[in-house]
């Protein structure tokens, strides 16, 4: 039995992955400890996994007063993600130190790609390492160069020379070091060695190993991703304990007529909706049209819908027990909320708002399972004719049956333990003195 630790912050499609994970690893005999922002400890228990507080400057954003200014802030296209890295920066001592008391225990440590701090404390304890990537965009490949809001840019330097496009990205990695310095600074107090590579780009990177988690159909392997990168699939984590209240009106009104439009902004997102989920009640009562509406704290906000028979308001809802029996999903294109679309096998219209959602966007319509809509072109005149136009377009329906079922064939869990597990084996016998080679 092995004792691993997994780094983790974010929100709850950050954390949902891991969770998976780390049950799949507990099956297996091992003992799984998840470090993490507080707000998740029930979460995180409730999966039946250790929990270890891990202190940010994240976490006085993590609440319902603080979390709908600060996901606004960090939406903006321009400065958003810049704003995400100087605050996780700004707390990174506290991390730093609260990583390196969690990985002393352990055998394997498992890192989010915000977890700056635990290659630091790998390389300071020798403890083995595997980074991770939730989405394609997080290899910045110039092979398949990411679709980015924020430097459209890019994508047009890609066509004109990939050789632009890398010279962009040697440009933007040396300006962004000075919003690391943190990292350097624990380096030195540590006494190890800074990283040779840019933390927040190449730096992150495990020399043991990174699991790309989403499979190969949804983003092919590139020659410029991390040596012994291994795609796992996406690791979809089953809740229990869900509301049951919830789940009895849910079940009753999917019960009582055809499929319903579905509209969901995942975790993070709906916090900043402003007019999507009244828009979206115009647009299916104008296409005549049952729809839920999963709105989070915003389902509050329209009480007024409570006596249209037609739609169905929730604040949460499992995706695994609505997508499949939907017409359409429409939601902002995180990667979790697009892993479990894409596996329902239902058509999909993909309104990003930010970070890797407009690239997670591409990749469901280069598969054929998705269109893609402007957050500034969500108006009821502009999305109505849209969804009707989706709704009897044969192809779609037909590209997205093909990725549920080939999502459907495929267990990611099984895939990172797998790979987890090799690495173990190999540290094992490194230190046994034994040859077993892995990769």
């Amino acid at each position: 039995m092995a004792r691993i630790l997994v780094t983790c912050l974010g929100s709850l499609g950050d954390l949902y992955p891991y969770l998976a994970v780390g049950r799949g690893l507990q099956e297996r005999g091992h003992s799984v400890h998840v470090a993490t922002s507080g707000i998740h400890e029930p979460r995180v228990t409730t999966a039946g996994l250790g929990f270890v507080p891990l202190r940010s400057a994240l976490d006085r954003y993590l609440t319902a007063q603080g979390a709908s200014g600060f996901i606004e802030k960090i939406f903006e296209p321009r400065s958003g993600a810049q704003r995400l890295i100087r605050e996780v920066m700004s707390g990174f001592e506290q991390t730093c130190a609260d990583t390196l008391a969690a990985a002393a225990g352990c055998d394997l440590a498992l890192s989010h790609p915000l977890t700056y701090a635990t290659p630091i404390a790998c390389r300071k304890l020798d403890k083995t390492w595997l980074s991770t990537v939730l989405a394609p965009m997080g290899f910045m490949s110039s092979f398949d160069p990411p679709f980015l809001s924020a430097a459209p840019l890019l994508q047009t330097l890609h066509g004109i020379s990939p050789a632009l496009f890398r010279g962009a990205m040697v440009l933007a990695k040396f300006g962004s070091r000075a919003m690391v310095r943190p990292v350097y600074q624990q380096c030195r107090q540590l006494g190890i060695a800074a990283p040779p590579d840019n933390p927040l780009f190449d730096g992150q990177f495990s020399p043991h190993g990174t699991l790309a988690m989403f499979p190969e159909h949804f983003a092919a392997p590139q020659p410029d991703w991390p040596p012994h990168t291994i795609t796992t699939g996406f690791t979809f984590y089953r809740q229990g304990n869900t509301d049951a209240q919830a789940a009895s009106r849910l079940e009753t009104f999917l019960a009582a007529g055809e499929a319903p439009l579905v509209f969901a902004l995942g975790s993070s997102v709906v916090e900043i909706a402003q007019d999507f989920f009244p828009v979206a009640a115009r647009v299916a009562r104008q296409l005549q049209q049952r729809a839920v509406l999963v709105a989070g704290s915003r389902a509050t906000q329209l009480a007024d819908l409570a006596g249209d028979p037609s739609l169905l308001v929730l604040d949460y809802v499992n995706y695994d027990a609505l997508f499949p029996r939907a017409s359409l999903i429409v939601h902002q294109g995180g990667i979790g909320t697009t892993a479990q679309a894409a596996r329902s096998g239902r058509p999909m219209l993909i309104v990003p708002f930010g970070f890797d959602q407009f690239d997670n966007a591409e990749h469901m319509v280069r598969l054929g399972a998705a269109r893609r809509l402007r957050r500034e072109d969500f108006t009821a005149e502009r999305v109505a004719p849209v969804i009707a136009g989706m709704l009897g377009d044969i192809e779609l329906a037909r590209g997205a049956a093909v990725a549920g079922k080939r999502l459907a064939a495929q267990d990611g869990v099984a895939g990172a333990c797998d790979v987890i597990e090799a690495c173990i084996a190999k540290r094992a016998a490194k230190v046994s003195g034994r040859d077993l080679s892995v990769w």
